[in-house]
């Protein structure tokens, strides 16, 4: 009876998870980020290829399982393809790590692992970040299946557990540069529980093998992806001359949110009158993580809580900070809540039992409240924490005013479209794909004919480069917001406007 009553429990909050992802992945106004990674995305579907870039976007294993999953769909042109088609072909990543905790349920517990999958479920930053178009969700999950991979590895070396660990590892690197601040992470953890447990075989002569195993296994994926299967093989090199860039990013001040940024996501943050954050799952964790350590899955829990703490502390100490970082640490996080829930729901009185219960379905109850908070009402709120420099819903509105001027100008899509900003224009490129005559110049630069165009879009700091290259007479402006605190002005021609606006 106990068992049947976790189990709906589990799998009401699985449900209600699920239910806030596939409305955050339609309602969400598409960001820059997302915008990026489907232009690359097209291409590659389109049949133009992929080159790995070393000064852009991440790894390509998104690329290449959004193209998979889409021909499989049946979907031949990237026309057909919408942004939430990309967002929702990134739960399965959902599903996988929930295989993951329950795969790994022999080590934390077959209901710490059911309690795993729930957390997870309701996380308010998993909510958001699994049908985000990029790389993240695929690299929380293969960083945990690393993290598996190695825990096996040290607890019984075979071929299997080091040809996993080395794929894993190169599936991971081949995802995100910062794959490093993970393994560096993981490593340090296995090598805690390798002293701890005095289990130094690992070291051995012996264990050579497996360890060319494990390279092996990581050199193939690695030669595979960045060498785009054999069409690209500079981006061998790119891979690891990207580092410069990725480095010089660190530091970059533009995106700094204090030493306390990820903690205060974990926990609870105030945004003018509402509540955000992650505290029912992070207080289940230390629950979790301070009931383990007195009993047999000691080990396990201190594993797990290195393998996160470390990743947040040296994501802490670096100058840029954006929330999806967070969540390939959160996965840990999420796992040792689940020991929590175990814990707490283990008594074998049913009075106690119940008391347990009744706390648990509170708990659950709060973090949904949280999730809904972020992943739905606040979706592309400004105010919310877990969304970092999103485009307003204004841009919508943009969209729409382009797409009445097509209608009505005597070019129709071929309408000539000068986006003049010193800023990015993302997500403007992919939202406006279907216009071939779209041009974009940035960084001072402007086109030499600007007045052939029919619409031109500028932002504030690039307003005095129109002077004494457009009569302003012939034009009317109209303004929309791009992001918080950037409006762009559209300029139409005004036998383009008469038609548009009568």
């Amino acid at each position: 009876m106990k068992r049947l009553v976790y189990i709906a429990l589990i799998f009401s909050v699985i449900f209600a998870g699920f239910g806030l992802r596939d409305y955050n992945a339609s309602t969400r106004i598409t960001h820059g980020d997302e915008a990026e990674q489907a232009v690359v995305f097209a291409k590659l579907f389109d049949g133009d290829g992929y080159f790995y870039n070393p000064n852009g976007q991440h790894g390509p294993t998104l690329y290449y399982f959004a193209a998979l999953v889409q021909k499989a769909l049946g979907k031949s042109d990237s026309s057909e393809i919408s942004i939430g088609d990309l967002r929702r072909s990134m739960g399965i990543f959902s599903l996988l790590i929930f295989i993951s905790f329950l795969l790994f349920g022999r080590e934390i517990g077959r209901g710490a692992a059911w309690g795993a999958c729930g957390a997870f479920a309701i996380s308010s930053l998993a909510s958001i970040y699994s049908v985000y178009f990029v790389q993240e969700i695929i690299f929380a999950f293969l960083i945990f299946a690393l993290s598996m991979s190695v825990w096996f590895f040290i607890k019984n070396p075979s071929a299997i557990s080091a040809v996993s660990m080395g794929i894993f590892a190169g599936l991971a690197q081949a995802t995100k540069e910062t794959s490093i601040i993970a393994f560096a992470s993981i490593a340090l953890a296995a090598c805690a529980e390798i002293f701890t447990s005095r289990n130094f075989s690992l070291l051995s002569r012996k264990s050579m093998p497996l360890w060319g195993l494990a390279f092996f296994g990581f050199f193939i994926v690695f030669v595979l992806f960045f060498s785009s299967f054999g069409f690209n093989w500079r981006g061998l090199s790119d891979a690891f001359f990207s580092y410069s860039h990725y480095f010089e990013k660190a530091g970059n001040k533009d995106f700094s949110g204090g030493p306390f940024f990820y903690l205060k996501l974990l926990f609870l943050q105030k945004r003018e009158a509402f509540i955000f954050g992650d505290l029912p799952i992070s207080l289940l964790a230390l629950a979790g993580f301070f009931l383990a350590i007195k009993g047999k899955r000691r080990n396990i829990a201190i594993y797990l809580a290195l393998c996160s703490g470390l990743q947040i502390l040296i994501l802490s100490v670096l100058t840029y900070k954006t929330p999806w970082l967070l969540l390939s640490a959160e996965v840990f996080i999420c796992a040792l809540a689940g020991m929590g829930v175990q814990a707490i729901l283990s008594q074998k009185k049913i009075l106690y039992f119940l008391g347990g219960f009744l706390t648990i379905s509170l708990l659950a109850f709060w973090q949904y409240k949280l999730a809904e908070r972020a992943a739905k009402t606040f979706h592309s709120d400004s105010r919310n924490p877990f969304i970092f420099s999103h485009t307003v819903y204004d841009f919508n509105n943009l969209v729409s005013r382009i797409g009445d001027c097509s209608k009505n100008s005597e070019y129709g899509r071929e309408i000539p479209i000068a986006f003049v900003t010193s800023v990015s224009p993302w997500p403007a490129p992919w939202e406006l794909r279907k216009y071939p005559n779209v041009g974009y110049w940035m960084k001072n630069s402007i086109p030499e004919t600007l007045d052939v165009f029919e619409l031109i879009l500028t932002d504030p700091a690039s307003e005095k480069l129109l002077k004494g290259k457009i009569d302003e007479d012939k034009y009317e402006s109209e303004f929309f917001g791009l992001r918080e605190n950037l409006i762009l002005t559209l300029r139409i021609k005004k036998s383009l406007a008469e038609k548009v606006f009568k």
